[in-house]
């Protein structure tokens, strides 16, 4: 089963396909400081409404996908207040 995940505006930012929260992004939106992907808070708890328990990151100008547990994902998770992502 295929849902989309959308922001608070209505964007689709990403998919659930079965238990996988399915991201695909270009490498100048990794963060810098400290290094790693984002997510909205709201959209990892849809994703786990909606039966996600893994999240893929595809970078599609690398071909490098990240994947991990939404359960050690959400372990290793903090708030960003302070962020640098490439320009």
């Amino acid at each position: 089963m295929r849902t989309p995940m959308r922001t608070t505006d209505g964007r689709i930012v990403a998919t659930v396909i079965d238990d996988l929260l399915h991201k695909r992004v270009e490498s100048k939106h990794m963060l810098l400081k400290p290094l790693g992907w984002a997510f909205d808070v709201t959209l990892i708890k849809d994703a786990v409404k909606a039966g996600a328990s893994r999240i893929e990151v595809v970078v599609s100008d690398t071909g490098i996908t990240y994947s991990v547990s939404v359960s050690l994902f959400l372990s290793k998770a903090s708030a960003l207040t302070d962020i640098s992502i490439h320009s």
